[in-house]
């Protein structure tokens, strides 16, 4: 079997939040679930299979989300957009980035709480899917 190609996630960040509380309760689950997602793609790891081999390829992804409730609608829906961008570094590489996005939306119910966490990971999942856009760039950088 190959080595798997490292993926060192960097920042994980909530933008924007339509309550404060999401800005640091959702970053551990942001990188439980990116890092769930990777090591699933069957091809890419978060522990570095070559450490101090500054030659070698690698991924760093950092990730954004913004966390927004239309108090308009009846009921108020929950949506999450993640923004990722990632870098291709190592021999050959010429720093090569790519960028992408992801959305996920719900009806917000009486546990608001649990509603955003499981949005914030839908959203992250289908970003992070293993036969997703994020995963076949990566796979294409690394096939050039």
């Amino acid at each position: 079997m190959a080595d798997k190609t490292y993926i060192s996630v960097g920042p994980c960040e909530v933008k924007a939040a339509f309550d404060p509380k999401y800005k640091n309760s959702m970053r551990p689950v942001m990188g439980e679930t990116l890092k769930k997602a990777i090591e699933a793609s069957g091809d890419f790891t978060t522990t570095n299979p070559h450490p101090g081999d500054k030659d070698a390829k690698s991924f760093t992804l950092g990730v954004s989300i913004s966390i927004t409730k239309d108090d308009k609608s009846k009921p108020p829906k929950l949506k999450v957009t993640v923004e990722y961008t990632l870098w291709l570094t190592g021999k050959g590489s010429s720093n090569q980035q790519a960028k992408g996005s992801a959305s996920s939306l719900t009806e917000a119910s009486a546990k608001i709480d649990e509603d955003v966490k499981l949005l914030v990971k839908d959203a992250l999942g289908d970003m992070a899917a293993k036969d997703g856009k994020m995963f076949k760039a990566m796979r294409g950088f690394l096939n050039q």
